[in-house]
């Protein structure tokens, strides 16, 4: 008799364990549904937003094309912190330029204001000066749908002295700069480049001669995450103007 309730009382805890298990289980499937439904809805946003800016600049470069500075003046108006555009051909980066008041802001805050985790390309907050400085530093996101700054990571498998890709810069008051991708590499968040003097040419200079090509005085650095970040890591495209 002992043992029949011994058995009972046994298959009970394991019905209830299992019961427990099931509703955990059944919790994060949940859980994780909604996080891939929440990052997709995320993604759509975002792209929407880029895609109608891009045509718009893209409208914009065809219209002005034979003048000596492009009027930007349309994105100023949209987002008082607009610094310029980047593009990179056959990289799918081509967005438009923030510097906010901190480095954080525009981390998952898009162009036009909106929360989002793809945030917004922008530019180091101590770069007061922008791109007639010594030195810029860019920031986005390595977005999982190929976004933002996720291009970037290819430049750290290819040969940078056979080919040298070029960056298109146009800045906010519409002058149009070319930038020659010369190194890339991986490094962390505590970086000698983050705490650089923009301003100051022998610190800059200093920082870039073993790579750099011969007489560069004008440096521009794409800052980005790894694929599947291991964070803090980053990867660091340098690239100088072209005179």
């Amino acid at each position: 008799m002992a043992t029949r309730k011994s058995n009972t009382r046994a298959s009970r805890k394991e019905r209830l364990l299992f019961v427990v298990l099931f509703t955990v289980g059944l919790s994060l499937a949940g859980f994780a549904i909604w996080g891939l439904w929440t990052d997709s809805r995320d993604d759509a946003a975002a792209q929407a937003e880029y895609t109608e800016l891009q045509q718009d600049m893209s409208e914009l470069l065809v219209a002005e094309s034979d003048t000596a500075r492009l009027d930007m003046s349309r994105f100023a108006r949209l987002n008082p912190d607009f610094a310029g555009w980047i593009i990179i051909d056959d990289t799918g980066i081509h967005y438009p330029i923030v510097r906010g008041a901190d480095n954080d802001h525009y981390l998952h805050t898009t162009f036009l204001g909106e929360p989002n985790p793809a945030g917004a390309i922008f530019m180091d907050y101590r770069a007061v000066n922008g791109f007639d400085a010594p030195l810029t530093v860019l920031f986005g996101h390595n977005m999982r749908d190929g976004s933002m700054f996720a291009p970037l990571t290819a430049y750290l498998e290819m040969n940078l002295t056979a080919a040298r890709p070029h960056i298109t810069i146009i800045t906010g008051q519409g002058e149009m700069l070319t930038y020659e991708i010369f190194h890339a590499r991986m490094t962390d968040a505590w970086d000698d480049v983050y705490s650089l003097d923009f301003d100051d040419p022998a610190t800059v200079a200093a920082h870039f001669a073993p790579t750099a090509p011969t007489g560069a005085q004008q440096f521009l650095v794409l800052s980005t995450c790894p694929p599947a970040s291991n964070r803090p890591d980053r990867v660091l495209v340098y690239a100088a103007l072209v005179e």
